[in-house]
């Protein structure tokens, strides 16, 4: 019994092995990463993050499109590419926010993220992640916190 008990133990890791692909397996565990941009308006973005991404820089958007419902509504959606540009490098995330205006000068929402590439330390870097995003018109800024997990290729 034992000595059957191992023979299925060592297939099923052999199997468990080749059914890996090996990109998969050459990547470290995801771990978690919280970033927070400031945008003003008139001069730029600011970003600063914790966890697994620790660094800070610039941010800038990359492609912006928004779109709203007709008839015309208080809620409406934007599509970006954002390049984050810190001391270790760069990466560039993709995301889908999901905006409601709550009065003529404060409109917030929610997004989801995705990792598209990065430069540098980042090269290779995967995540995913949702955000929150409050926006104050009257003062011209922009306040972003994404949480999510990112994961890197093994060293």
């Amino acid at each position: 019994m034992a000595r059957r008990l191992i023979l299925v133990t060592a297939v099923v890791l052999a199997l468990l092995n080749w059914a890996i692909p090996p990109a998969l397996a050459a990547e470290r565990m995801p771990d978690g990463v919280t970033i927070a941009a400031h945008v003003d308006f008139a001069t730029g973005g600011l970003w600063s993050s914790s966890g697994a991404v620790a660094d800070e820089g610039t941010v800038v958007p990359l492609s912006q499109r928004f779109g709203s419902p007709f008839p015309p509504s208080p809620q409406w959606t934007a599509h970006e590419e954002l390049l984050f540009t810190g001391q270790a490098g760069s990466f560039t995330i993709r995301q889908q926010v999901l905006l409601i205006d709550l009065g003529p000068t404060l409109t917030v929402g929610t997004s989801h993220w995705v990792v598209e590439s990065g430069t540098g330390e980042y090269a290779g870097i995967h995540g995913h992640g949702t955000g929150t995003v409050t926006i104050r018109w009257d003062a011209g800024t922009l306040d972003q916190t994404l949480s999510g997990e990112v994961n890197f290729p093994a060293t």
